[in-house]
């Protein structure tokens, strides 16, 4: 077509044929205007409008085919509309995605604020997509998850040190409870009822025993003031679980409902609900029942059974040591049975081989006894003759017959000089004197006799150190005598608390010990001192001495280094003894070939 440019808009008012309808860029060209014959289009740049073509730069005017031109607008428009479905489908796919999102979103949301909550049971399963937003859903889940395991790990890690600190308070307890311990078990049973029942919280504890025919209640807690601690056994809870002889913590819950409340008086009487109780073992028996009483329903926990017990357990201990404790003091009581029976033994076989030694000193004061005795009997005899002269001689001057009082003097003066009068004064009192000597010495070895034989009293006495050693020679002095001089170094002592019997048959064992170990004639030295609130009592010998193997030994019961027969080897096992009786000690010092010296320590207790 022909294009028509440089024109301003009086082009236009020239050439009146033009339409001047205005599209949206441009003006048509109606045909029949002119010498239009097909329609045109006319297209225009402007730059500040083009209402009335003010400003109008350029126009280019194309006169051209109304559907040639028009050809691209509809190209257009298909190319439009089909962009405009492609748009919809586009448009409607992103707002499903969107919508999906936003759910998705929402329920993410919700998630968070409910672990925000601390409730980390969430369900985030309406979340299908595959995007970030799936990822993060599922990986949002997962975190919940852990979380809520993390939590559930953290509330058992709470409980779990929560039961522990309770554990420790307990063991903290009880072990409290074992460190203030003493040496009598009973006690102890009783301070581990009043452990056992304030720990568990109970409204009373009891350990209930077998005694005969009957239970009795050695440890309690809180028990009512007319609770009575001696019952019957059958019937009784405790008895049930002694019977049952089990390992396992015994429970009894709404005891009134149960045949308890008909045949054990205490559940009524008391208002039990609950009884916890466990079988005590005690060297392989069952014996006794501990066990925690409730006015109200109690479940115990797995640590309350095993607190329990451990009690039980350390009772049972207990009562082992009481078991163990009483055997031996039945033990302790038959052994110094037997240790009397040995030493009045040992006594009876020294006294056995000083009999003949003691006969022979009873026997030295009773010949001159008897002698004198002899004696007096002649002069008693003489001195009765002279007295009934001497009565007549009276009556005669009482009656006033002088005539014959001259015979009855010269019968008077014979009977003085043939009895020797003068003589008969002069020796009854050195014979009395003698007599009574000799009498007082078998008094004396009498009285040492019935001392070393007989048994010990049970309590202590006053009594003198040197006064027991001098007893002790007497009744061994003829054994001592012929074989050795005895040197007495004594120095005042103060009377001490002391079994003087015992001591004198320790006193014994050494010195005959020292006479046997001198072969011919020796000398045996005694001395007696005081040092340091002990009595010091020194018995030294020039025997023949002793090795180190048999001076190891001495002490031993039954050992002896004499020939067979001659020795039961306990006497200075039993010196050993009584010296250890008196709180005091023994030591020995010895050579072969030199003697030996015991020395004897004894505390001044209770000083007289």
């Amino acid at each position: 077509g022909r294009f028509i440019y440089g024109l301003g808009h009086k082009f236009f008012e020239s050439y009146p044929y033009l339409s001047r309808i205005q599209g949206a860029s441009g003006y048509f060209m109606e045909p029949g205007y002119g010498k239009a014959t097909r329609p045109a289009f006319i297209a225009y740049v402007h730059s500040d409008g083009f209402r009335n073509f003010k400003g109008l730069n350029w126009i280019i005017l194309l006169n051209n085919d109304k559907n040639e031109v028009l050809l691209p607008i509809v190209k257009i428009k298909g190319f439009i509309l089909y962009y405009l479905l492609i748009s919809a489908g586009a448009a409607i796919f992103i707002g499903t995605i969107i919508l999906l999102s936003l759910k998705s979103l929402g329920l993410l949301q919700k998630a968070v604020a409910d672990v925000s909550l601390s409730n980390f049971n969430i369900d985030v399963s309406g979340v299908k997509t595959k995007d970030e937003i799936g990822d993060l859903a599922r990986a949002f889940e997962a975190m919940a998850d852990n979380l809520q395991k993390t939590t559930v790990s953290c509330d058992k890690l709470v409980v779990e040190i929560d039961e522990r600190k309770r554990l420790e308070e307990r063991l903290v307890r009880l072990n409290d409870c074992f460190l203030h311990f003493g040496s009598e078990p009973s006690e102890n049973i009783k301070r581990l009822t009043e452990v056992c029942g304030e720990i568990m919280q109970a409204d009373y504890a009891l350990y209930n025993r077998l005694q005969g025919e009957f239970l009795y209640s050695l440890g309690q807690w809180h028990t009512p003031p007319d609770y009575n601690p001696l019952d019957k056994l059958q019937g009784h809870i405790c008895y049930d679980v002694i019977n049952k002889g089990s390992d396992e913590v015994f429970i009894v819950r709404n005891l009134p409902q149960t045949a308890y409340a008909q045949t054990d008086s205490n559940v009524s009487r008391y208002q039990l609900m609950t009884y916890i109780g466990k079988a005590i073992r005690c060297c392989g028996n069952y014996v006794g029942s501990l066990c925690v009483l409730y006015q109200k329903d109690f479940i115990p926990s797995e640590e309350d059974k095993n607190f329990i017990r451990v009690v039980a357990s350390a009772i049972g201990i207990e009562e082992e040591r009481l078991f163990t404790q009483n055997s031996l003091n039945d033990a302790y009581i038959k052994l110094k049975a037997t240790e009397v029976h040995l030493v009045q033994s040992e006594k009876m076989a020294s006294l056995g081989r000083l009999v003949a030694g003691i006969a022979h000193e009873l026997n030295n004061p009773m010949g001159y006894v008897l002698s004198n005795i002899s004696t007096l009997d002649k002069y008693v005899s003489a001195l009765l003759q002279i007295m009934q002269a001497y009565h007549r001689y009276a009556l005669l001057l009482k009656e006033g017959r002088l005539s014959d009082v001259e015979a009855a003097i010269q019968e008077l003066d014979r009977l003085k000089e043939q009895e020797d009068f003068s003589f008969l004064l002069k020796d009854m009192p050195n014979l009395i004197s003698e007599t009574k000597e000799g009498i007082n010495k078998i008094k004396g070895i009498i009285q040492d006799l019935r001392v070393f034989s007989h048994a010990e009293k049970v309590d202590k006495t006053y009594a003198d150190i040197n006064a027991c050693i001098e007893s002790t020679l007497r009744m061994l002095w003829n054994e001592i005598k012929y074989k050795a001089d005895v040197v007495k170094e004594f120095a005042p002592l103060p009377q001490i608390p002391c079994y003087p019997q015992d001591l004198t048959q320790a006193f014994t064992n050494i010195i005959v010990n020292a006479v046997d170990a001198i072969a011919q004639h020796g000398t045996i030295t005694i001395r007696t001192s005081e040092k340091q609130d002990n009595v010091i009592i020194e018995i030294s010998d020039t025997g023949a001495g002793m090795s180190d193997e048999v001076l190891s030994r001495i002490f031993e019961p039954f050992y002896t280094t004499k020939d067979p027969g001659k020795g039961t080897g306990l006497g200075l096992s039993i010196t050993h003894e009584i010296i250890r009786k008196h709180e005091g000690e023994i030591r020995v010092f010895s050579k072969l070939g030199q003697g030996s010296t015991f020395i004897i320590s004894i505390p001044i207790k209770g000083r007289s």
